[in-house]
């Protein structure tokens, strides 16, 4: 009786900690937090909240944004963001073209993303995933990339002061 009743507690912690783990969910996929390590939770944060602000639309400067479908995650557009954040690192620059001349599609086509739409948002400073979503929402056109329709990927990354994140469709 005694193990049975061990047995039914510790099934029930197991069950509570497996449905108390966070999730987001779309009809594509479901990606939980779990899915990052500790040292990456920052990549499911700025999903969380780039996700929470497409559903529930915003204002863009003076643009009132309604809402749009969420994005998912793409390792392809991590690889490229984070290929960038290092560049713009280990040579000290802060801008969108790449220190060969590269482009983001050109980044973005060499990890092997097929694309037909892509955008880019960069960010150098101190701070964490919710203070740099916070400043690319204040942003206008930082603010426009997070709610453009046209987006349905997303990957971000981040390489000392340096933050990237790349939008995309693929065909």
């Amino acid at each position: 009786m005694f193990n049975k009743l061990i047995l039914s507690i510790v099934f029930l912690s197991l069950s509570f900690l497996s449905n108390s783990s966070e999730s987001i969910h779309n009809k594509d996929f479901t990606i939980t937090k779990n899915d990052f390590n500790d040292k990456k939770a920052f990549k499911y944060e700025m999903l969380t909240l780039v996700n929470q602000l497409r559903k529930n639309g915003c204002k863009c400067g003076r643009k009132r944004m309604r809402p749009v479908p969420t994005v998912r995650w793409n390792d392809l557009l991590e690889r490229a963001a984070l290929n960038h954040a290092k560049d713009m690192t280990a040579r000290q620059f802060f801008e969108h073209k790449g220190s060969n001349g590269s482009s983001i599609s050109e980044r973005i086509e060499k990890t092997g993303y097929n694309w037909q739409a892509v955008g880019e948002n960069i960010f150098r400073g101190e701070g964490d995933a919710e203070e740099v979503f916070k400043t690319w929402k204040e942003s206008v056109q930082h603010c426009k990339n997070m709610m453009d329709k046209d987006y349905q990927e997303m990957g971000v990354a981040k390489d000392g002061q340096y933050w990237v994140q790349d939008f995309g469709t693929s065909f």
